[in-house]
């Protein structure tokens, strides 16, 4: 039979696989700091790594891809085709 403590930790697993940010999870359990929630849960959070990652190339490596020439060699210089500088 599952206790409150084991409940208390699937409710913060369901937040956290949700995408709910660190600051979230800590209000809704009321943790005093981002840094406890961080303690007990933060292997949780592991994927961020990889969604992270997925961001920047999802932002960039349509703006930044150099044309290449089919051996290789680049054709012309990479431009980055995005937003202000």
């Amino acid at each position: 039979m599952a206790t409150p403590h084991d409940l208390r930790h699937y409710f913060a697993s369901v937040l956290i696989r949700s995408g709910a940010s660190v600051k979230v999870v800590q209000a809704r359990l009321g943790h005093s700091s981002a840094k406890t929630t961080l303690d007990v849960y933060g292997h949780l959070f592991a994927d961020e790594e990889d969604r992270t990652r997925a961001a920047i190339d999802a932002e960039f490596g349509s703006r930044c891809a150099p044309d290449v020439h089919p051996r290789g060699a680049l054709t012309t210089q990479p431009q980055f085709r995005g937003g202000a500088s």
